[in-house]
């Protein structure tokens, strides 16, 4: 028989979550914060099924806080990403540009 935790019990585990994957992104471990964040998809179905108490409602609060931090922090991790290829792209077609012209100047 399997018990049902309370609100509080899954409020704590999500809060516990999302401190885990803040870490896991941070640390770029893109593997270990997806497995958490599907751990938190789970815990968030099981919230919907629980009347929230305030108790729960206070981690819950903590989590949406930390979920922003989060957004902004992969938001701005996304743009140093793009940013990055955006600048190898222009640095392989300076190359290619270069190599080009090189070899025509050999005619």
């Amino acid at each position: 028989m399997r018990l049902n935790p309370s609100p509080e019990a899954l409020a704590e585990q999500m809060l516990l979550l999302t401190l885990a994957a803040d870490q896991a992104f941070s640390r770029e471990d893109w593997q270990e914060a997806e497995a958490l964040m599907d751990r938190r998809a789970q815990i968030l179905s099981r919230l919907e099924t629980v009347t929230i108490t305030p108790s729960a409602s206070a981690h819950l609060d903590q989590v949406q806080r930390l979920e922003a931090t989060l957004l902004g922090r992969m938001n701005a991790q996304r743009s140093n990403l793009i940013g990055d290829i955006i600048q190898e792209r222009r640095q392989n077609h300076a190359a290619a540009t270069y190599r080009q012209a090189g070899s025509q100047a050999e005619f």
